[in-house]
């Protein structure tokens, strides 16, 4: 082989390999958690009702944009590929401020931190300790809710709240649909809860 012969195969050979190394990977994804479209179990009757939602926590785990899977009881992975399109706290507070909004048939409910010039009859803080799922399985939560009403700093009424439901496919959709179903099941157990208090 001549040289220039050489130089050329060597040149095509690195062209090729460089080629193979930034080939683009495949774009992110990203989620979000919607609204119930219909909440269940709860008559609306709080027409003039003043609610607040938050401060709303989630557990660290799931406080990064990637999205967390469970290997196994004491692991997780992190999916670089598959992300929240926001703030899972910030997500999960719209949800269910619009999920007891419908819920309480009223139109006065805001998120923490809101004006305090508006009083609010009652205030719900939530803490998410998990929320997880897995395409064809299951999804699970697990929170924990305080509430106080007007003028009254210590909570009235607090639950723990333990849910299940399946994973009705195998994609990731499917599994951020089941969770988003979750929060509608948690937003009902609220509402009736509010609905118990302010009666």
């Amino acid at each position: 082989m001549t040289a220039p012969s050489r130089s050329l195969l060597i040149a095509l050979t690195l062209s090729l390999g460089l080629t193979g190394c930034f080939s683009p990977s495949p774009p992110a994804r990203f989620y979000q958690l919607r609204p119930t479209a219909e909440t269940t179990g709860v008559s609306p009757s709080g027409q003039g009702l003043s609610v607040v939602v938050g401060p709303v926590e989630v557990a660290p785990y799931l406080s990064r944009p990637q999205m967390a899977w469970r290997q196994s009881p004491h692991e997780l992975s992190y999916d670089e590929m598959n992300r929240w399109a926001e703030p899972l706290r910030r997500n999960i507070a719209t949800v269910l401020a619009s999920n007891l909004s419908r819920a309480l048939g009223t139109e006065s409910v805001a998120i923490f931190p809101w004006d305090r010039s508006i009083d609010a009859d009652v205030r719900v803080a939530v803490s998410l300790l998990i929320l997880e799922g897995e395409p064809g399985g299951k999804a699970q939560l697990t929170a924990r809710w305080l509430m106080a009403e007007k003028d009254v700093e210590k909570p009235v009424a607090s639950d723990t709240v333990r849910l299940e439901v399946p994973v009705q496919g195998d994609t990731v959709g499917d599994v951020v649909a089941a969770e988003s179903a979750l929060l509608g099941q948690l937003s009902d157990q609220i509402a009736d809860a509010i609905q118990t208090l302010t009666e």
